[in-house]
């Protein structure tokens, strides 16, 4: 399924709505049961270009291999070589990393 790109652009724009009240956003897929990866990327990416437009305006910008994240449980957490951490998301699974 390819979603309309209004379709694509509302839903970037609840991506916006959601980080701005720092609310959860449901599985768009949900709503949309014939919705692919390739939607869900493109909606990702439809939020990032319009996150780039907004800072714009405030003469920021986004440059190539700067990290967005476009959902996270948790805030970006800097790691190095013999870091260990450990996950626990309760029902939804575990996972441990160790940095070599």
């Amino acid at each position: 399924m390819s979603l309309p790109a209004e379709t694509t652009a509302a839903l970037a724009g609840k991506l916006d709505r959601a980080r701005k009240a720092r609310a959860a956003v449901h599985h768009f897929s949900a709503r949309h049961p014939g919705m692919g990866i390739d939607d869900g990327y493109a909606v990702q990416r439809a939020w990032v270009a319009w996150l780039a437009n907004k800072i714009a305006a405030h003469g920021e910008s986004l440059r190539a291999g700067d990290v967005v994240l476009a959902g996270s449980f948790t805030r970006p957490t800097a790691a190095v070589a013999g870091d260990n951490f450990h996950i626990d998301y309760a029902a939804l699974g575990a996972v441990s990393l160790r940095f070599i």
